[in-house]
């Protein structure tokens, strides 16, 4: 069966409402419920994603909800399943800087997952590969601030990925 403009519509604003929802449980500091908020996002925004591969907002919605969902995973100390939501965060980011490359967000949302997938492969022992997806988060967020140096918000998160690489390589030096 196809999905209706107005189906399509009510989904993606029920999948907003859930993501809003697990925003504001962690708010509240109930890491449970906000998971459960953001697994009904996620599956409603999949199946949005299948039914509609073109709509790159379904995607980028998607891929926030990955990262908060493996975000909040990590914190509850599920780190493989937390690393998994991550990595398809990151995959889908790397589409989306791929397919629409003007939109610098797609670019340092990409910057900052692969950040985060760095960190937590070198909390999980995987020095080589944390090290390659730092330098990645690196150079993607590097360009962005030799594209835009007077946005302040690039250069916080390079900052931040520069200090994540200082930390891993001096993490090796102790070893």
């Amino acid at each position: 069966l196809e999905a209706t403009p107005t189906q399509l519509t009510y989904q993606r604003h029920l999948a907003a409402c859930h993501r809003m929802l697990g925003y504001l449980w962690v708010q509240r500091k109930s890491r449970d419920q906000a998971i459960e908020s953001y697994e009904t996002a996620r599956k409603a925004l999949e199946e949005l994603q299948t039914r509609s591969p073109d709509v790159l907002q379904y995607s980028s919605d998607l891929s926030g909800v990955y990262m908060n969902l493996g975000l909040q995973l990590k914190l509850r100390g599920d780190g493989e399943k937390a690393l998994q939501y991550i990595e398809q965060s990151v995959d889908l980011l790397r589409e989306l800087s791929e397919q629409a490359a003007q939109v610098p967000n797609y670019r340092l949302d990409l910057g900052v997952a692969l950040r985060e997938v760095g960190k937590m492969l070198a909390t999980a022992g995987e020095i080589e590969l944390a090290g390659d997806r730092l330098q990645e988060s690196k150079s993607a967020l590097s360009n962005l601030v030799s594209e835009d140096p007077v946005n302040e918000k690039y250069t916080i998160e390079l900052g931040l990925t520069i200090d994540s690489i200082a930390g891993l390589e001096s993490a090796e030096v102790g070893n």
